[in-house]
C-alpha cells in the first residue's frame, strides 16, 4: 500500500476534497456549452460526494480487519484442529418386507405383424379333385372371427381368432387344445358346443354343423379314416359270429377223450411253461438291477452338478455384490473375474440341464423295464396257467364245461365287438377339413392383399390380413432363455411415460422373419421375445415408443426379514453374519454391537433376505453397513465427518 492508502480517514478530507473538485470539473461542461449551475447547487454535490467517499474508506476497513482476523487461530484451536477423528458406526434399520427378482428385457412397441392365410390341409372335396379357388375377397373387406374368407371348390374357409393353428382335421373323439380354441370360437359366435373343454363330442359336432348351416354350407360327415375304422369294427363283429359257432360246434364234441399222443405234447407244453417263468423273473430281476444301477448313478452326476451349480452362484454373488472384495488379491473383483465366475454359473445351468435330463431318461427307462418285466413275467405265467389249465382238462374225466366256457368267452367277445362298433358309428359324424379352418391372432382383421383369384389353385398364401393390434418385441441372452417361457404373465413399462400394462410371452426364439425386431440374432446370443398385451389395443398409442418387459423369476412369497447386501459379511468359518447395534455410540461409550450368525436367503434390489440362528434378530434391530469419522473440537458444530462405508475384506460378502 501507498502511504496515501494507509491514511486514516479522518484526517483525509483535504485530498477526498481535492479529488472531489477533480471528478467536479470533469463532469461540468466547458463555458458556452450549457448554461453555469448556481453555486449553492455545485457546493451541495461536493458535500455529498465527500460523505460517501468517507463512508465508502470505513467499509473497506472494516473488512479488510474482519478478513485478517479470521486467519488467526488460538493454540487450542490449532490442536483442535490435529486430533485424531472419532469412528463411528453407519446402521440401518432391519425391514420386513417381500421381496422378488425379475429380469428387465428392453423392447419395442410394433403393430403386430400382417397375418398370411394358408391352408393347413385339404376341404371337404373327393379325392382326388382339384382344389380350386371359386370365391375371393376383396381388397380392405373386413374379416370378423366366423367370416367365410373363401371359397375352394364350393367348400368354406371359416376364420377364427386363436393362437394355435390349424394342424390337423378335427372329427368326433378328437382332444387337445386345438378342440379347446374351436369351442371357446364356436361359444363366442354362439353356437353352443357344450362343455367348453378339449374334447370333440357330439355338442361339439352340433355346433359346427350350426355355424356351416348359418354361414350357408353343409357340413362334411365321416372321413376315410373313420369310414375304415367302422369296417374293421364290422369285421370284428364277422369273426366274433364265426368264433361263437366253432365255440358250440366244439361244445358237441367235447365229451371226445383225449389221445395220447395230444396228451403227450400237453404235458410238455406244460413243462415248458413251468420252466418259463422263472426265467421271466429272473431276467425282470436283473433288468431291474441294471436299470436301478443307472438311475442310482444319474441321481449322483444330477446332485453333483447342482452342488457345482450352486457353488458357481454363490462365488458369482459374492463377487457381484456391491463393494466386494476378492479374498486372494485384497482388491475388488475384476470385471474378467466377475465374468468368468458368471460364465461358469452358467455352465453350472447348463451341466445341471443336462444331469437332469439324463436322470430323468434313466428313471423313465427303470420304468419301460419294469413295465416289460412284468409283463414278461405275467405273459409268461399266463402261458403256464393256459398250458396246466388244458393239461389238467386232458386229464379230467371227459366233459363239456370247458367248451361251455369257450362258448360262454365267444358269446362275450362278440357282444363287445357290437358294442364297439355300436359306439364307433355313434362317433362318426361332423368332421372339419383342416383346410377349412384358418386361426389368426386378432379379429376383426381388414385383408390388406389377395393373392389367390376365382379359377385358380388353392396353394401357398391366399390372402393376407392385417389388424391394429400392437404387440412388443424384445430380446432375451440364450442364457436367461429358459427364464422366459410362452404363456407367461408378465408386466410392459413404460417408463418415461409411468405407464404399466399386463401381457402375455407368445413367443421366445430365433426372429420369425429376417428383420424382425431389429434384424436377425447375428449370432449374438440373443433370442426375440414377442409379448402380446392383454387389451390388444392398450398401447396401440405408444407404436415404436420404447419399453420395458418385467419378467418375475423368483419371490419369497411373503413378508421377510432384509438388510442391505453390505450389511452381510462372510465368517471364516463359512457362515453369515450381521452385526447388530445393541447399544449407539456416545461421547462417553463406544457402544455394543452383537454378531448374529444368519441364513441368507433371496437377493433382490440391494436387499438379502435373513433369517437369524443362533440369536434374536427383529424388524427395527439397526445393522452396521459401515463407517464414519468424526473430526472432533471443543467449539460445538465445527467438527467435520466423513463417512467410511468400506468393509473388512476378508469379511465382507454374502454366504
Amino acid at each position: 500500500m501507498t502511504p496515501r492508502d494507509t491514511e486514516p480517514a479522518t484526517g483525509n478530507a483535504s485530498s477526498l476534497d481535492t479529488a472531489t473538485q477533480q471528478q467536479v470539473a470533469i463532469i461540468t461542461p466547458e463555458a458556452g456549452q450549457l448554461p453555469a449551475r448556481p453555486a449553492a447547487i455545485d457546493d451541495g454535490r461536493r458535500r455529498r460526494v465527500l460523505a460517501l467517499a468517507v463512508v465508502g474508506a470505513a467499509i473497506v476497513s472494516a473488512l479488510g480487519g474482519a478478513a485478517v482476523g479470521s486467519r488467526l487461530k488460538s493454540p487450542a484451536d490449532a490442536a483442535d484442529d490435529r486430533r485424531a477423528p472419532v469412528a463411528s458406526r453407519i446402521t440401518v434399520p432391519v425391514q420386513r418386507q417381500a421381496l422378488s427378482s425379475s429380469i428387465t428385457l428392453a423392447g419395442e412397441i410394433q403393430f403386430a405383424e400382417p397375418t398370411p392365410i394358408k391352408l393347413a390341409g385339404g376341404v371337404g372335396i373327393p379325392a382326388g379333385d382339384t382344389a380350386v379357388v371359386t370365391r375371393s375377397p376383396e381388397i380392405d373387406q373386413q374379416a370378423a372371427e366366423g367370416d367365410v374368407l373363401f371359397d375352394i371348390s364350393g367348400r368354406p374357409v371359416f376364420v377364427i381368432q386363436g393362437t394355435l393353428p390349424t394342424y390337423r382335421s378335427l372329427a368326433p373323439g378328437t382332444t387337445g387344445p386345438d378342440v379347446l380354441q374351436l369351442e371357446q370360437a364356436l361359444q363366442r359366435l354362439g353356437h353352443a358346443p357344450g362343455t367348453v373343454d378339449t374334447v370333440y363330442d357330439a355338442s361339439t359336432a352340433a355346433a359346427l354343423d350350426a355355424m356351416y348351416a348359418n354361414a350357408g354350407y353343409r357340413s362334411v360327415g365321416p372321413d376315410d379314416d373313420e369310414t375304415d375304422r367302422l369296417r374293421q369294427l364290422r369285421d370284428a363283429v364277422t369273426n366274433g359270429e364265426e368264433t361263437l359257432s366253432r365255440a358250440e360246434a366244439d361244445l358237441v364234441t367235447a365229451g371226445q377223450r383225449t389221445s395220447g399222443s395230444q396228451l403227450l405234447s400237453l404235458q410238455q407244453s406244460a413243462a415248458q411253461a413251468a420252466d418259463a417263468v422263472p426265467r421271466a423273473q429272473e431276467q425282470a430281476a436283473r433288468n431291474d438291477t441294471t436299470a436301478t444301477t443307472t438311475v442310482t448313478s444319474a441321481t449322483a452326476a444330477r446332485d453333483a452338478a447342482l452342488t457345482a451349480r450352486d457353488a458357481a452362484r454363490t462365488l458369482l454373488e459374492l463377487a457381484s455384490a456391491p463393494a466386494a472384495i476378492d479374498p486372494a488379491t485384497g482388491e475388488p473383483y475384476s470385471p474378467e473375474e466377475i465374468a468368468t465366475r458368471r460364465g461358469a454359473a452358467a455352465q453350472g445351468d447348463v451341466d445341471l440341464s443336462e444331469r437332469v435330463t439324463a436322470l430323468a431318461d434313466a428313471q423313465s427307462q427303470q420304468a419301460a423295464t419294469a413295465a416289460q418285466g412284468q409283463l414278461d413275467v405275467r405273459t409268461a405265467r399266463d402261458a403256464k396257467s393256459l398250458a396246466d389249465a388244458q393239461l389238467a382238462e386232458a386229464l379230467k374225466p371227459p366233459d363239456t364245461a370247458g367248451a361251455e366256457r369257450a362258448r360262454d368267452d365267444a358269446t362275450g367277445a362278440l357282444q363287445q365287438a357290437r358294442d364297439d362298433y355300436a359306439a364307433a358309428q355313434s362317433q362318426s359324424g361332423t368332421r372339419v377339413p383342416a383346410g377349412e379352418l384358418v386361426v389368426v391372432p386378432v379379429l376383426p382383421a381388414t385383408v390388406t392383399e389377395v393373392v389367390a383369384q376365382p379359377g385358380g389353385p388353392a396353394t401357398d398364401v391366399l390372402a393376407t390380413i392385417s389388424s391394429a393390434a400392437t404387440q412388443v418385441v424384445a430380446r432375451v441372452a440364450k442364457a436367461d432363455s429358459g427364464l422366459v417361457t410362452p404363456g407367461a404373465t408378465v408386466v410392459i413399462s413404460l417408463r418415461d411415460l409411468d405407464l404399466e400394462f399386463e401381457g402375455t410371452v407368445t413367443f421366445v426364439g430365433q426372429p420369425q422373419n429376417a428383420g424382425d425386431g431389429g434384424g436377425s440374432d447375428g449370432g449374438s446370443g440373443r433370442l426375440q421375445v414377442i409379448v402380446q398385451p392383454s387389451d390388444p389395443v392398450a398401447i396401440r398409442d405408444y407404436v415404436f415408443a420404447s419399453a420395458r418387459i418385467i419378467v418375475d423369476v423368483a419371490s419369497t412369497g411373503g413378508e421377510v426379514l432384509v438388510v442391505p447386501i453390505a450389511a452381510v459379511s462372510l465368517g471364516a468359518d463359512g457362515r453369515s453374519r450381521v452385526e447388530v447395534e445393541r447399544q449407539p455410540v456416545t461421547n462417553d461409550s463406544p457402544g455394543l454391537t452383537e454378531s448374529v450368525t444368519v441364513e441368507v436367503g433371496l437377493t433382490a434390489d440391494g436387499l438379502v433376505e435373513v433369517r437369524p440362528i443362533d440369536a434374536q434378530l427383529d424388524e427395527g434391530d439397526r445393522v452396521v453397513v459401515g463407517t464414519e469419522t468424526v473430526q472432533a473440537s471443543n467449539d460445538e458444530g465445527n467438527g467435520s465427518t466423513v463417512p467410511n462405508t468400506s468393509t473388512d475384506s476378508s469379511q465382507a460378502g454374502v454366504g
